[in-house]
């Protein structure tokens, strides 16, 4: 190859062996996330055979980041727990359900994986459904439970619980009753 001439790659004619050999290991753990990681891999194995021809970066560079992407992403351990918690399980089937505005279906789930599990994204979910069936009193303690919590997953909801609950307790009055 002559320097200043940038030439294309061949075009593969089958799947890169990389992400071949794989493919058993993504599949095992979740199917959404198999063909997400594949085409991930695919791209990679895409980009490094690119970087080769043009040596902009040296081929044992590239094969290191690709197979620490691949350990990183499919890592067992780290999927165990969401693919294997019933509680999640149970959250993620209310959410289909409130999806399809199935509320007072998906308010059942909710409450099964909060009973099975305290969670905070348990108590935010169930308190967010609990709002849209008008349940204000259930929704402002189950959302202020919630944002009570540090949780990664409720500080990336933070503003859109704050708000539902700020609408929440806009709809409740306290009644003091005091005797003579």
């Amino acid at each position: 190859m002559r320097r200043g001439v940038i030439t294309t790659p061949p075009k593969p004619s089958s799947p890169p062996p990389l992400a071949a050999s794989l493919a058993h290991i993504v599949l095992a753990y979740n199917l959404p996330l198999a063909f997400r990681l594949l085409a991930i891999i695919r791209d990679l194995a895409n980009f490094a055979q690119i970087c080769y021809f043009r040596r902009r970066i040296m081929p044992n560079r590239v094969t290191w980041i690709v197979t620490l992407l691949i350990v990183t992403v499919t890592n067992p351990s780290r999927h165990a727990g969401a693919a294997g918690d019933p509680a999640e399980l149970l959250i993620r089937q209310g959410v289909e359900l409130r999806k399809k505005g199935k509320n007072a279906a998906a308010v059942e789930r909710f409450q099964q994986a909060y009973d099975m599990a305290h969670t905070p994204r348990a108590a935010a979910q169930l308190g967010l459904c609990e709002q849209a069936l008008e349940q204000w009193v259930d929704a402002d303690a189950h959302l202020a439970e919630a944002l009570a919590s540090s949780d990664p997953w409720i500080e990336r909801q933070r503003t859109i619980l704050e708000q539902s609950l700020s609408d929440v307790r806009s709809r409740l009055a306290t009644v003091t009753v005091t005797g003579a």
